[in-house]
């Protein structure tokens, strides 16, 4: 709630800058790679915002195949029936422009991410040249 009104404050040209105490300041820890795994079992909103937090360094990830892959933008995706049944990490909607991926509770739609020693590419280039169908899974 008080991020809110502070963003309100500066778009109204009413925000108070002050000194940050630096006593009270504390050091965010050190991100290890394996805390920057998706978890595919939570929920798409909070996925989604795990993949902004992370990117684009040190990046979200997740492994399909034995093979590494970074994921750096996504949105939460409407839920449809036919994409109901199926377990978190399983990919629900694969076309040439759409990755859609089964979570704990919804889907995510993936829309930018990278092959280990690749370039990142958006989803309907990656696609081009990585196979993917429904019902992979993410692991």
């Amino acid at each position: 709630e008080i991020v809110f009104q502070t963003v309100r404050l500066i778009e109204l040209g009413k925000a108070q800058p002050r000194q940050q105490e630096h006593s009270t300041a504390s050091l965010a820890p050190k991100l290890f790679k394996e805390q920057c795994r998706i978890n595919w079992n939570k929920p798409s909103q909070r996925i989604h915002n795990f993949v902004r937090g992370l990117s684009p360094v040190p990046c979200a990830w997740t492994v399909h195949g034995g093979k590494t892959l970074k994921v750096y933008r996504t949105s939460p995706a409407a839920t449809d029936t036919a994409s109901e049944k199926g377990s978190a990490g399983e990919l629900v909607r694969v076309d040439k422009k759409t990755l859609t991926v089964r979570t704990g509770e919804g889907l995510l739609s993936i829309l930018s991410l990278q092959q280990e020693g690749k370039k990142q590419l958006a989803v309907e280039e990656f696609l081009r040249g990585y196979p993917l169908t429904a019902g992979d899974r993410f692991e």
